[in-house]
């Protein structure tokens, strides 16, 4: 306690009583006090005009450095450093570190009942061992600091090719509508087109009926003018020429009715009359195809027992799929697989965009897909685009698309432990996906058109495929 209030004393001698803190560069007044230098130097603030301590009038020209001072107040400061590794209880060395305490203690610690039973070694010791902790920790959160660039700079590149995706899918939906517009809007100069003349055609036909009708008026009026004259004459007048009045009379009861229009003409407007329901029906079926919200819906697939092979497996709920020993006895029917391990989901698609995910865990010996409605692969057949399997699969260590007669590898980064497939029957196009990533595996298109597409699986290992709920 006594070296401790030695070294308050010590401490407040050394202490500026301006700054409060150890002098730096410590100058003598005329009075006899010291300060620092920069707390006594007059600045562009009003400087003191006299001794902060005993207010004595101060004269800068005659301050002289306190070297002495200077001295001591670098000892003071060795003396605290010092005093800080010292046991602030028993005022020893701090030469011990309790490893159950977590802290530095002296000797006479180390015998106290408070330490008596910890592990203690000598700091030197316990140091060289945290110094080996931390360069651990060190290589550690360095690994730890690499994989984040790495996966900071996978993610860019994800997000850079995103973006690549999305703008060359922007480029191609644009220049789709424009050729739709430009389709649509020759399509409708064309019918315009044919619409006026029709129009005009009608116009020319109007007004020579107009004409023709006009002069057989006239000479009606004529030859009613004339016989309303000879009805006034004396008989023997009036028989003198009653032989030609009576053929004009019946040369005009005996003239062709006048045709209005054209019968091809009418026949023209009738069929231009069908263009509209035509229009309706496309526009309808159109905006179904393409609706506001272009985002596929979740089917709720299952498996169909009645077209699986004998030796599959399928769980009650008709979500799962599994290889047996033997073949089961099952009754014959038209759509049962019998020369492939396969079988197709209940479900079937017509025009709208769906998918589903199945979880392939991490064996082979399987593939997931699509297929026509109801098809059945016979064993002198291959699975593929021309027997109207569209699928991707896994077996001899690769993950392959299920294409006659190569089955190409596919180049995938990871392995995918759910698959999710997306099938675009307007757009004839289906895609597999990994349903934990969202990393596109595969693509192709349905380049013929069937009218229903069902969901296929063949598994021929002892693997296991489960439809996710």
């Amino acid at each position: 306690m006594a070296a401790q209030s030695s070294r308050k004393r010590l401490r407040d001698e050394v202490t500026c009583a301006i700054c409060l803190d150890f002098f730096s560069d410590p100058v003598s007044l005329d009075c006899g006090h010291n300060f620092c230098r920069s707390c006594i130097t007059p600045s562009r603030a009003k400087a003191p005009a006299a001794c902060p301590q005993c207010r004595e009038a101060i004269r800068p020209k005659n301050w002289q450095p306190n070297r002495l001072l200077a001295n001591v107040v670098q000892i003071a400061k060795e003396l605290e450093r010092e005093a800080e590794r010292c046991c602030e209880k028993h005022q020893e060395p701090l030469k011990l570190f309790c490893k159950d305490d977590k802290a530095l203690i002296c000797v006479v610690c180390d015998r106290s009942r408070e330490h008596r039973d910890h592990a203690v070694a000598p700091v030197e010791e316990a140091a060289e061992e945290y110094k080996g902790h931390i360069c651990s920790c060190l290589e550690n959160l360095r690994r730890e600091r690499e994989k984040i660039l790495a996966y900071k700079t996978d993610s860019e590149e994800e997000c850079q090719d995103l973006l690549k995706r999305t703008e060359a899918e922007k480029q191609k939906m644009v220049a789709e509508f424009r050729e739709l517009r430009q389709f649509l809007e020759e399509r409708e100069n064309f019918l315009l087109a044919e619409v006026k003349n029709i129009e005009e055609e009608f116009v020319k036909n109007k007004e020579e009926h107009l004409a023709r009708i006009s002069k057989e008026l006239s000479s009606l009026d004529d030859i009613i003018q004339e016989l309303e004259g000879k009805r006034q004459l004396i008989a023997s007048e009036l028989l003198q020429d009653a032989s030609s009045i009576r053929q004009r009379c019946e040369q005009k009861q005996m003239s062709e009715n006048l045709v209005v229009f054209p019968l091809k003409l009418k026949w023209k407007v009738w069929a231009f009359c069908e263009i509209s329901p035509i229009l309706e029906n496309v526009m309808k079926k159109f905006k179904g195809t393409l609706p506001y919200e272009n985002r596929p819906h979740k089917e709720n697939v299952t498996l169909d027992p009645g077209s699986a092979h004998p030796l599959l497996l399928i769980s009650n709920d008709r979500k799962c799929l599994t290889l047996g020993d033997k073949k089961q006895d099952l009754p014959a029917d038209s759509r049962r697989f019998v020369d492939y391990l396969c079988v197709r989901g209940e479900s079937y698609f017509m025009s709208q965009m769906c998918y589903w995910d199945v979880e392939v865990g991490k064996e082979e010996g399987w593939a997931v897909g699509i297929c026509g409605f109801s098809i059945v692969i016979k064993k002198d057949e291959y699975l593929g685009p021309k027997t109207r399997v569209w699928a991707i699969g896994k077996w001899n260590g690769k993950y392959r698309a299920v294409i006659h007669p190569h089955n190409p590898p596919l180049s995938l980064s990871g392995e995918p432990r759910r698959i999710r497939v997306i099938l675009s029957c307007m757009g004839q196009k289906v895609s597999f996906f990994d349903a934990d990533t969202a990393a596109l595996l595969y693509s192709c298109r349905l380049l013929t058109l069937f009218p229903m597409y069902q969901p296929f699986f063949w598994l021929w290992k002892k693997s296991q495929l489960r439809i996710c709920p």
